[in-house]
């Protein structure tokens, strides 16, 4: 999936080249001019049998790896607060981006969803 860049607000635009500059260096993308493209690798459907962070960082290593190659910018992926894999991602340069998740119902009868266990929920960071 691609995001085009068509402008950045003015306190951005001034900031973009020192920001370049110091993100080479530490390893972080840049921010490509207005007009250019983000190629984005999404890792969806994270599952990791037993929840083995270990195992889940060997995998991100292998897909930061192909990504990398294969021309991407960035990999986004979702990982919820109370996921046990969520840990393994300190491992990695990232950004956190925090947000709400809301379960609803138009139903007046909203038993159902009363009844449900309180689980990790997955989230699917292409949808988002």
């Amino acid at each position: 999936r691609q995001t085009k860049i068509h402008d950045y607000h003015r306190a951005i635009k001034l900031l973009r080249p020192f920001y370049n500059a110091v993100a080479k260096i530490s390893g972080y993308p840049h921010l490509p001019p207005p007009g250019a493209t983000l190629n984005i690798c999404y890792a969806g459907a994270i599952a990791v049998k037993g929840n083995d962070g270990e195992l889940f960082a060997a995998l991100l290593n292998e897909l930061l790896a192909d990504s990398r190659e294969a021309g991407y910018d960035f990999v986004l992926a979702a990982l919820h607060e109370r996921d046990p894999l969520l840990k393994a991602l300190d491992r990695f340069r990232h950004f956190k981006l925090r947000s709400g998740l809301f379960l609803v119902s138009f139903d007046e009868d909203d038993s159902r969803l009363r009844s449900l266990e309180p689980t990790v929920p997955y989230l699917e960071i292409a949808k988002i």
